[in-house]
């Protein structure tokens, strides 16, 4: 009995672990790919507010 809690104790561990570092790999890529698109996220959002406001100057 004790050696089957301490192998299950073991593979949830492992198991985890995986998982976790499944998860960890998928936030970074999507981070790094998230800058990216926040980055330009933010400059078609400041392009569409500048001309938003140039054409409510021209009104």
């Amino acid at each position: 009995m004790n050696n089957y809690n301490i192998s299950t104790r073991y593979n949830n561990a492992t198991s985890l672990l995986m998982w976790g570092r499944q998860w960890w790999e998928t936030w970074t890529w999507l981070s790094c790919h998230n800058r990216i698109n926040i980055a330009t996220g933010v400059q078609n959002s400041s392009k569409a507010a500048r001309q938003y406001a140039g054409n409510m100057a021209y009104r």
